[in-house]
């Protein structure tokens, strides 16, 4: 406990709203409500977000946390808060010799805005809705500067695949997982994890433990960023990329789905986003593990390259072309002009 925790105790809430979810007074209505919260299933740690039963409506607290150290340089890739409809509110600054930075997300929903992660049966099917390789391409890219690791990785991938991918990665890392979520009410999913630190197998063994039927997850496809692989096996394969270990940041969704609506969820994504998800394995009889095949099939993600694909098609490429004026100053989005030439240019030269 901190100094600060002790010199100044939290002073206990005295509106009925504000007070602790589990102090239920004698009232016959909180005590129903109580009843209620003891009936909601308790999920272990490893499934990244907690949701607490509140007082009043039937509503109930959503919450996530997260921290970690930036992957990119663009201090404007870092704020997706206004394209997914919320804010950033409050904070703490703390001196560290390393920057981090988190963050706490938080909303109150319905009980049927959410959906549990525990309802998987036999037959159903697993869906990603990103590719994986996101920390591959971050730390090929870092090496780049380090002759004696790109001279390894030259006899698989030139420095411009390695740019192409890291491009890859930041336009995924940066894409929000909103749409797959809304998706999963429309196409009946029953259930879902996110793929991040823990790494693709790491997510999906939690994942199958808290299923409530006797099931195991199979995963026979391996979706990864274009060139990644390659770069994987000439490091030896230090990330795991090809066992499902090596961490993601931001990463997709892993989506448990009926066989019968899972094509069609893919389809709807693609449709609404311009990106691909892609079915990964299958739900079948087991004691709630999960596992990948000895030699699991890998989908180059993109598959072919496409003209534009890394400039007008991309969020990440736009924000960052309109963020920098022809004198090749960062600049706020709302200042730079987007000018390819200074007779162009809107600017003022600072």
């Amino acid at each position: 406990m901190s100094d600060v925790q002790e010199a100044c105790p939290p002073e206990e809430p005295r509106d009925l709203s504000m007070r602790r979810p589990f102090d239920p007074d004698s009232s016959a209505q909180e005590s129903e409500h109580f009843q209620y919260i003891a009936s909601v299933p308790r999920i272990g740690i490893g499934m990244d977000s907690s949701v607490t039963p509140l007082r009043h409506g039937g509503l109930s607290l959503v919450q996530t946390t997260d921290f970690f150290y930036p992957l990119v340089d663009d201090p404007y890739m870092m704020d997706l808060a206004e394209d997914a409809g919320t804010q950033v509110s409050g904070g703490q600054t703390v001196i560290n010799p390393w920057l981090t930075i988190g963050g706490v997300a938080t909303t109150v929903c319905q009980p049927n805005e959410f959906i549990m992660p525990d309802n998987a049966v036999v037959g159903d099917v697993l869906v990603l809705t990103k590719p994986l390789g996101t920390q591959v391409a971050v730390n090929a890219h870092q090496w780049l500067d380090e002759p004696e690791r790109m001279s390894r990785l030259k006899m698989v991938v030139s420095e411009d695949d390695i740019r192409k991918a890291y491009h890859r990665a930041m336009c995924s890392m940066s894409r929000l997982n909103r749409t797959a979520a809304r998706l999963m009410h429309k196409y009946n999913a029953h259930g879902a994890t996110d793929v991040t630190g823990f790494g693709l197998i790491g997510h999906a063994k939690n994942l199958s433990k808290i299923q409530k039927n006797e099931v195991s997850f199979v995963i026979h496809n391996l979706p990864i960023i274009a060139k990644m692989a390659a770069v994987s096996k000439a490091s030896g394969n230090m990330f795991g990329l090809f066992q499902g270990q090596s961490a993601e940041t931001s990463g997709g969704l892993l989506i448990a789905l009926p066989r019968e609506q899972a094509a069609a969820y893919c389809k709807d994504i693609e449709k609404q986003e311009g990106n691909q998800a892609w079915i990964i394995g299958i739900v079948e009889k087991g004691n709630r593990t999960a596992r990948i095949i000895d030699k699991p099939r890998v989908i180059e993600v993109p598959a072919k390259e496409k003209d534009g694909e890394l400039c007008d098609s991309s969020v990440v490429a736009k924000r960052i072309y309109e963020s920098i004026c022809c004198y090749g100053r960062l600049l706020p989005i709302a200042r730079g002009c987007g000018k390819s030439s200074s007779s162009e240019c809107g600017c003022k030269k600072e």
